[in-house]
């Protein structure tokens, strides 16, 4: 029989495979001060020198007083010298920019990826540079310096099993209008279908919609079976909800989703539009192709990672619509 220092050996050693290092970070922040409401502000980010060959795990929210939400976006060109400061005007992230890499809403948590995903930095197919959008609901007093940002969780752990993480937005295409004096209008169900070759392992989801809205929800279907729902209020956290379990979404699946809203206070049909004084209805989804952990990295005494920060699917309950607007097509960012 193995003596016991020899027993530990095995066992740490078979953790090894699991582990991934997340010690490591660097913050990107704005330095900001918005003259109106609604104003969007962008800063690029380059990639340090010093982390690229790393993957980035996770992020961690950094919000000022002033910030309604933030988006981060991860470009493979490099940032431009001319491109450290501030824009509030033009917003010209340039054509490779367009990938989520995290979207932070008022009360947010952080997330933190599963093992062995992560965004590859400083290599081809990877970051090479971020953009920090924030949106500001108001004007800041003068002199005031607004520095909301994200603080990115780094892995320097080389592994050849690392997979990109997929951030895709579901939202209708074409844009919609809301009527005045409605208690329920349910938006949908709009659906995406998974025209991907591999089945996706979905890790977390986020449900947005502006002060009218009431919830919604996301529906994974297999022909006529509904396999995975996931319910939520949009007057809860507006930020991601990892999930206990990746769900395995299969090449052909269907992703439906609804949003509904309450427009009994408003006295003029709404838009959809980016301000406060529109309306939204998106699902963002945290993805990536799927991979079967090793069977050792099954046992909870192998996941060395950092713990989740979860937030339950909070039940809701979907009553039947009063007003619908037609089917729509939806559009995709980033698959």
């Amino acid at each position: 029989m193995l003596p016991a220092w020899a027993l530990l050996l095995l066992a740490i050693a078979a953790c090894v495979p699991c582990a991934r290092a997340i010690d490591l970070s660097f913050n990107v922040q704005m330095k900001a001060s918005p003259q109106r409401e609604d104003q969007y502000c962008e800063r690029f980010f380059a990639v340090p020198a010093e982390f690229r060959g790393m993957h980035v795990v996770g992020f961690e929210p950094l919000p000022g007083s002033a910030a309604h939400h933030m988006i981060l976006y991860w470009c493979p060109q490099e940032a431009r010298p001319s491109q450290a400061a501030e824009d509030c005007t033009s917003h010209e992230r340039g054509p490779g920019c367009v990938n989520f890499a995290y979207v932070w809403a008022q009360n947010g948590v952080p997330l933190f990826f599963p093992p062995h995903v992560g965004i590859p930095l400083g290599s081809q197919g990877g970051a090479n540079s971020f953009v920090l959008q924030v949106h500001y609901g108001f004007a800041v007093p003068a002199g005031f310096t607004d520095t909301s940002g994200v603080r990115l969780i780094v892995s320097n752990k080389r592994d050849a099993a690392w997979r990109m993480p997929r951030v895709i937005l579901l939202a209708p295409a074409g844009g919609f209008t809301l009527q005045p004096g409605e208690s329920e209008i349910v938006l949908g169900p709009l659906t995406q279908r998974n025209t991907l070759s591999e089945p996706l392992s979905l890790f977390a989801v986020r449900t947005h919609a502006h002060i009218r809205g009431l919830w919604n929800d996301v529906k994974v279907r297999r022909g006529q079976n509904v396999l995975w729902t996931f319910q939520r209020s949009t007057r809860l956290v507006q930020s991601f909800a990892p999930l206990d379990e990746a769900f395995r979404v299969m090449p052909g699946d269907e992703l439906e989703f609804r949003c509904a809203y309450d427009t009994t206070r408003e006295a003029r049909a709404v838009r959809e539009g980016s301000t406060k004084h529109d309306e939204m209805c998106n699902v963002v989804r945290s993805c990536s192709l799927w991979q079967r952990p090793p069977r050792r990295c099954r046992q909870p005494a192998c996941v060395l990672t950092r713990a989740h920060t979860r937030l339950p699917a909070v039940p809701v309950r979907l009553p039947r619509a009063r007003a619908s607007v037609a089917d729509s097509l939806a559009r995709s960012v980033g698959v």
